[in-house]
């Protein structure tokens, strides 16, 4: 047997010695293997539990000095103000969006227009107004539901059900995303939709 017969042999012993070997000297310089002390999982527990209950008393204290984190045409007169726009184009469309991007609105509207997104059988584009449906008149800003499927929409069923369709009165709470001054879309990204 030669040289390089035997070395062919060997090989797949060298290649796991260097690999071996490279291991040893990085852990060596990082500690990689070295054993880590034991953590308590319950010990993030109260700490978390903490937290969660400062957020429900910041809650609970807005709702009660009259700030609710939802806004409403009841308790957002910039809200009323957006939903009774007859030009979707109005610069203060862009303003709304701007002041109250990330925040959640709850309003009656109407689906105005549902279709499928790109060639999707399960991810709708839908375009919403704040009023009741009609097809002579609209009021507001043209609301965009974008990319969404039934689950983004606050559905438990697999399918759409029968309410989400043009011409359907529904109530939403969604997110403000943001205003597109180009096409006139006013992006939300919904939390819920029921039908009214």
């Amino acid at each position: 047997m030669g040289f390089t017969e035997t070395l062919k042999k060997l090989w797949p012993l060298i290649v796991i010695f260097v690999v071996g070997l490279a291991v040893l000297l990085v852990n060596e310089k990082t500690g990689f293997l070295e054993e880590k002390p034991e953590v308590d999982p319950t010990e993030n527990i109260s700490i978390v539990a903490t937290d969660e209950i400062e957020q429900m008393d910041e809650t609970e204290t807005n709702v009660e000095d009259g700030v609710s984190d939802i806004l409403t045409i009841e308790n957002c007169e910039d809200l009323a103000n957006l939903l009774s726009l007859k030009d979707p184009f109005d610069p203060s469309v862009a303003e709304f969006a701007e002041e109250y991007k990330g925040r959640i609105v709850e309003f009656d509207a109407c689906i105005a227009y549902l279709s499928n997104h790109g060639s999707y059988d399960t991810r709708y584009d839908i375009l919403l107004y704040g009023c009741d449906y009609s097809e002579t008149t609209v009021s507001g800003p043209s609301f965009q539901f974008e990319d969404v499927g039934v689950y983004d929409l606050g559905i438990s069923d697999l399918y759409l059900p029968d309410y989400i369709t043009a011409g359907r009165n529904v109530h939403i709470v969604a997110e403000v995303e943001e205003f597109d001054p180009n096409s006139g879309l006013f992006k939300l990204d919904p939390v819920s939709i029921t039908d009214r």
